[in-house]
């Protein structure tokens, strides 16, 4: 599993669209980028493979949604579609191939961007800090600070332990405020940091 910050990721675009948190903001991501025949073939051979339906739809010249798959692979799923051998046991490294080649490239061009740009997958992660960052006991900094909200300083935490995914600085700042907390900003936020290890 990947590790951001401390919290648990998959590690591959499969994995990903899988995941029934991550996968709908996935697919979205890529939607948005012109790139969703890849994540609609991934989703339907994960359904089931069907040469004889989706043929037409992944493999053939022209295909609606064109798989990504190495030179061989195509050229062995057209010359099987055009003999209409649906049945073949070449059809199992087509596949294999399509569907690795594909998992692939998604990794390359988009899985990245996704974790470190995307603004839905952000929000999900500073979620995911926060309940992470509200199990633990901070009676004491509450105390010196002057405040009762639990979860309103694990998220606090959760956004400036995100940072660079966040607007943490931004929103401690407000919290200070907020909550009419009696010392400077940028004192709150190194002993909000301090007490959370957050470097």
């Amino acid at each position: 599993m990947e590790k951001i910050d401390g919290i648990s990721y998959p590690d591959t675009p499969i994995e990903i669209l899988a995941d029934p948190h991550l996968g709908p903001m996935f697919r979205a991501y890529l939607k948005k980028k012109g790139t969703e025949e890849k994540y609609i073939f991934l989703d339907a051979v994960a359904k089931k493979r069907d040469p004889k339906s989706q043929f037409k739809l992944f493999f053939e010249d022209g295909a609606k949604y064109p798989v990504n798959a190495s030179s061989d692979a195509l050229v062995a799923a057209k010359r099987l579609g055009k003999a209409k051998d649906w049945t073949s046991k070449e059809w199992k490294r087509v596949y294999d191939t399509a569907i690795a080649d594909t998992d692939s490239m998604l990794g390359n061009e988009f899985q990245i961007t996704f974790f470190t740009k995307d603004p839905a997958f952000k929000a999900h992660h500073v979620f995911m800090l926060e309940k992470q960052m509200y199990r633990k006991n901070y009676p004491g900094l509450m105390a010196e600070l002057g405040v009762t909200d639990k979860k309103a300083l694990a998220n606090v935490a959760a956004m400036l332990k995100a940072d660079k995914k966040s607007d943490g600085p931004r929103s401690a700042k407000a919290y200070v405020k907020k909550n009419k907390i009696k010392m400077k900003a940028n004192e709150a936020i190194k002993k909000i940091k301090k007490a959370f290890k957050i470097s």
